[in-house]
């Protein structure tokens, strides 16, 4: 690995260790979308092993937001049903 590459994921890394839950989340999120919008052009490209990394990718983004719910809030049992529905969809 080149010394520039190198410095890029130590401030990668650095960035997602310092951010709060907040910016985490938006991180994850953006992640996400840009997986399945690079999912889509592999699939046009008919690059379907690409493109199957990048969905598993973007269901393992969800089953985390799953898994992190707190279950207090009224909120988080219909944030549950979309990532569901999410996953779903990913896994079809």
């Amino acid at each position: 690995m080149s010394i520039q590459a190198q410095v890029y994921m130590n401030y990668k890394n650095s960035t997602v260790e310092t951010a709060g839950p907040g910016k985490l989340l938006l991180m994850l999120y953006n992640a996400a979308i840009r997986d399945l919008e690079s999912a889509i052009q592999k699939i046009a490209e008919k690059d379907l092993e690409a493109a199957h990394k990048l969905i598993i990718k973007a269901q393992d983004i969800i089953t985390e937001f799953m898994c992190t719910l707190n279950m207090d809030y009224e909120i988080s049992g219909k944030l549950l049903s979309l990532y569901e529905y999410l996953h779903h969809r990913l896994v079809e």
